[in-house]
């Protein structure tokens, strides 16, 4: 658990994983492959801090995180989701993905620890079949929703293969 961070602990059936600590100048933690199962579906996932004790000008922690996942479903997303995103964009959430599989995810993260003005790499995706989406409040519900989100630092794209709109 991260008390604050997300809204949802994060609680897992099986978790398998080593981790190496190197301290020096830097604590340095490194994990192999991470594989976990829960209620949430299976995902592996690697992980990476580098945190300097003294840190210098211009000196940062930076984290390096690729996971990924399958066999999950939307309504877990709360579990995954730092409440440190926008109020605006979680509430978009909450309020306009009703509900989805996900057959698979993947997500990296690269950057600086505590907003350091590092360059960063933010990429999301996911493989989503069955999904009900209702982009607006006043639009009508998307259902049988079966489609490709990529996000990538910023840059959304979506490509739906197949939906419905007002049962057609």
């Amino acid at each position: 658990e991260c008390p604050g961070l997300f809204r949802e602990p994060f609680r897992v059936d099986r978790l398998d994983a080593r981790v190496a600590w190197e301290v020096g100048e830097h604590v340095v933690v490194k994990t192999g492959v991470i594989s976990a199962a829960g209620d949430f579906g299976e995902g592996r996932a690697h992980l990476q801090l580098d945190i300097p004790l003294r840190p210098t000008p211009g000196e940062f922690s930076t984290m390096s995180l690729v996971i990924g996942a399958r066999d999950t479903a939307a309504r877990y997303r709360d579990r995954f989701l730092p409440t440190i995103l926008s109020k605006e964009l979680l509430d978009w959430l909450d309020s306009s993905v009703i509900s989805a599989d996900v057959d698979s995810l993947g997500f990296i993260y690269f950057g600086a620890l505590g907003g350091g003005p590092l360059d960063k790499t933010l990429q999301l995706f996911l493989d989503v079949r069955n999904g009900r989406l209702r982009y607006q409040r006043q639009w009508p519900l998307l259902a049988d929703v079966d489609a490709e989100v990529v996000l990538s630092n910023g840059d959304l794209s979506a490509r739906a293969d197949a939906a419905r709109l007002l049962n057609s």
